[in-house]
């Protein structure tokens, strides 16, 4: 290197600095278009949330979890009662529906958190309903 013209390794320096910038910037640019698309997921739940609680299936899972003795308060926390999470519809596979008329769709799960956190779901076909303790790292992280 101590051989090369002294323009060469000018030239080399600036060339290795542009490559390291253009580097961190790709990577900045793909953190941003992610951290959108995560906030553009978030909003979209929000929206299903917020139209669930209007749903049908939602004031039946509330009744079957009242006639078992789960009290879910909707306003303001009470003792004893759980809070809402997150209303969700789910497929198969778990995953989460990000529109209210997805055909997918063949679960509604309620997370509650109160005296522990719980996944209550319901069957959209059968009408069935299961409570369960959530599971570690199963808690969604837009729960609001």
């Amino acid at each position: 290197m101590n051989h090369l013209p002294l323009w060469l390794r000018v030239l080399l320096g600036v060339a290795l600095v542009a490559f390291i910038a253009w580097r961190v910037h790709s990577r900045w640019r793909a953190a941003s278009e992610y951290s959108e698309g995560m906030a553009a997921e978030e909003r979209a739940l929000r929206g299903v949330h917020a139209q669930l609680l209007e749903h049908p299936a939602w004031h039946r899972l509330w009744q079957a979890l009242a006639a078992r003795g789960i009290h879910v308060s909707s306003q303001m926390p009470q003792p004893g009662a759980f809070q809402f999470g997150l209303l969700a519809l789910s497929n198969d596979r778990g995953e989460r529906a990000l529109r209210l008329d997805d055909p997918s769709s063949r679960y509604l799960q309620a997370y509650l958190q109160g005296p522990k956190k719980i996944v209550a779901s319901l069957v959209m076909a059968t009408g069935e309903v299961h409570v369960r303790d959530a599971g570690f790292g199963e808690w969604p992280s837009e729960a609001l």
